[in-house]
């Protein structure tokens, strides 16, 4: 890492034309270790009547400031409780409309995943980036965070969409469910 990025407290996420930027560098040529201030991991510890034990989420903010924010109960979380099914018809639910109008710092969530993590897996159920940021590497960055926390597990998808195909093929293409299409 570079001795500017050392002595930087964060890297605010900007948008100049259809490219995004951390600070003054292209968002897609950085390394996760660069802009891990801006992204939050929560796992649920144990299970509850609600949520399994590794139950995870995984949230890219526009700044370390509003990942610290949300870190401290400030930017309200978006949770997925029955997956893709959550919006009607079958549909995936659209980023802007999953986080409910009136929730506390939405704007400030660029992208978020949502699956399951221990030792031995990581399973991804659901990824969505903002549109206006997409194909800039958010989605990566997410899975790199979550890989360097369980860097032994196997990573695995629930339900690829074609875009999600393409992903996994370009981020991961030594993932199990590859290999078992």
């Amino acid at each position: 890492m570079s001795l500017k990025k050392i002595l930087q407290e964060m890297a605010d996420i900007t948008k100049d034309g259809e490219i995004v930027y951390a600070d003054n560098e292209k968002l897609k040529d950085l390394d996760v270790e660069d802009v891990q201030d801006n992204i939050v991991i929560i796992r649920q510890p144990s299970d509850s009547i609600m949520l399994p034990k590794g139950a995870t989420w995984v949230y890219f903010l526009d700044s370390s400031s509003s990942a610290q924010r949300m870190k401290n109960g400030e930017i309200d979380y978006i949770m997925l409780f029955s997956g893709r099914s959550v919006s009607s018809f079958g549909q995936e639910p659209e980023f802007e409309k999953v986080f409910k109008k009136d929730a506390e710092g939405r704007e400030h969530i660029l992208g978020f995943m949502q699956g399951y993590s221990d030792e031995s897996m990581i399973r991804i159920d659901f990824m969505r980036v903002r549109k206006t940021h997409r194909r800039q590497s958010i989605n990566k960055k997410m899975v790199e965070a979550i890989m360097h926390h369980f860097p032994d597990a196997e990573l695995r998808y629930d339900d690829l969409t074609d875009d999600g195909k393409e992903f996994a093929q370009k981020v991961t293409p030594d993932s199990p469910t590859l290999k078992e299409e």
